[in-house]
């Protein structure tokens, strides 16, 4: 979206940059001044690339937290250590694992599973639109394809998200032919677990998948509303909700699912900007305004739990995505607008690392930007011990 304004932009930095290596790559990281609001900047300028517009993916793996983004040439996937030791972030995958026909890495799990011995490892989804959506897993350092691409069908042109349920891994795809598909590992091979978008082919892409009370759970985007679905066991599928309940003209569905607090809830975008609606237990109830009072927090977003607390990311292409806190019943702002840059137009992946709170941002301006939070608890204080503390008067 074009910007009719001049752009300004306000960081203060702390010139201290290092480098170490990971994998076969290295990457400096900076490390900066807090902002304001206790927000530190992680990286910015698409990490040294910025055709890197998208930090699409963010987990924890093995102690390190992982980066997957979506690059021009193909997608990157990084990765740092814990925070006391200022380690850099090292390249892992910096060319879509040699296919630049693999823009994204959309989704990141760590799951186990057992042959002989159990197999702990992480796995990467991607957005690969001419041969399909694939998944790699990484272990013990190194990558190993995981599937046919698109399941043996190009029209699964991403994995879109991957859950660990039941001992099995599943993986959820978009298909604009055919309907969103769901797919489950065991440990021998894949096997299909929904096709046809759960008997609708509007049902395009599962946006998330999740594990809730024993079972998983599955929404869609759909043209004016979107659905969700649960399963006991993976395989055998019925409505989470009635039939129209999530229906708003201005939606394309439901944009995240996740659990805190004991509830599971849904984000879903709408007319008048994004809702989150608790959908279990109990009656499914909106529980957030729209747009949090501004309808400009639309179409795009995202979910985390960290505890009880449930944290929301949003895309706002006017004045920057923000991230809203619902603790106790309460929502609160937790950022500036775009972390002080409205080029950092949605929120695009969250993730709670070494506990910090860690938001991966669309900026294609100026490339994507990762931050972190301190995450203050319920009783005031500042989560991750005293490396977490820093001086607030000389």
């Amino acid at each position: 979206m074009s910007r009719i304004r001049e752009h300004h932009r306000l960081l203060v930095m702390i010139g201290l940059v290092t480098s170490v290596q990971i994998g076969a790559l290295m990457v400096g990281t900076s490390v900066s001044a807090q902002t304001a609001e206790g927000w530190e900047i992680e990286f910015t300028g698409g990490f040294g690339d910025l055709t890197t517009a998208m930090i699409w993916s963010l987990a924890e793996f093995d102690g390190s937290l992982y980066a997957g983004t979506h690059s021009v040439g193909g997608c990157r996937v990084l990765a740092r250590g814990t925070y006391p030791s200022r380690s850099a972030w090292g390249v892992l995958v910096s060319d879509g694992w040699g296919d630049a026909s693999n823009l994204a890495a959309t989704s990141m799990e760590e799951f186990t599973y057992t042959l002989v011995n159990p197999i702990t490892a992480l796995y990467v989804g991607t957005l690969n639109h001419t041969d399909g959506g694939e998944i790699w897993q990484y272990n013990q350092g190194v990558w190993y394809p995981f599937n046919a691409a698109g399941f043996g069908d190009s029209s699964n042109y991403m994995i879109t998200d991957l859950e660990a349920f039941a001992d099995k891994l599943f993986a959820g795809t978009a298909n604009s032919t055919t309907g969103a598909e769901i797919w489950n590992f065991s440990g021998i091979t894949w096997y299909s677990a929904m096709t046809g978008g759960f008997g609708n082919s509007a049902n395009s892409r599962i946006s998330s998948l999740e594990t809730f009370n024993g079972k998983l759970y599955a929404s869609t985007l759909e043209p004016g509303g979107g659905e969700i679905w649960e399963s006991p066991d993976g395989f055998n599928w019925s409505r989470a909700i009635p039939d129209g309940l999530l229906d708003d003209s201005g939606s394309i569905g439901v944009n995240a699912l996740a659990s805190a607090g004991g509830a599971l809830y849904a984000l879903v975008d709408g007319l008048n900007g994004l809702r989150v609606w608790q959908i279990a237990p109990g009656t499914p109830i909106q529980v957030s305004t729209s747009g949090f009072g501004d309808s400009l927090n639309d179409t795009n977003g995202t979910m985390v739990s960290f505890g009880d607390e449930l944290y929301v990311g949003t895309q706002n292409m006017a004045t920057g995505a923000q991230i809203w806190r619902l603790r106790g019943g309460t929502w609160t702002k937790e950022n500036t607008n775009g972390f002080i840059d409205s080029y950092n137009s949605v929120a695009l992946a969250m993730a709670v690392f070494d506990d910090r709170l860690v938001v991966g941002t669309i900026n294609t301006a100026e490339g994507a930007e990762l931050w972190r939070l301190p995450v203050i608890l319920a009783d005031g204080f500042e989560s991750g011990g005293f490396q977490g503390w820093y001086l607030a008067a000389p």
